[in-house]
């Protein structure tokens, strides 16, 4: 699959990434989808990143997935955590 169709079909499969994180839609106020490139030279893709934000707290939750659109880690930003955006 080329970076393009992976990256698109990552995207649209955000609701279904989040889900399997048991994250509430509800608590998310902005969402901010970025592909992650190898390097300092940024040859090629290595994944994606969604970035979540949410009124209740300043900063974010990163969610981290490769270009299979598998999760493969999270990280908080500011005071956010992801305890805090769970169902």
């Amino acid at each position: 699959m080329s970076a393009g169709h992976a990256y698109a079909r990552c995207q649209s499969d955000t609701s279904v990434i989040l889900g399997e994180l048991n994250i509430d839609p509800a608590k998310i106020s902005r969402t901010t989808f970025e592909i992650v490139y190898a390097g300092v030279t940024g040859m090629g893709v290595t994944g994606y990143s969604i970035w979540l934000q949410s009124d209740s707290c300043q900063g974010s939750v990163v969610v981290n997935f490769d270009t299979d659109c598998r999760v493969i880690g999270t990280f908080p930003r500011g005071n956010c955590s992801l305890q805090s955006l769970l169902k």
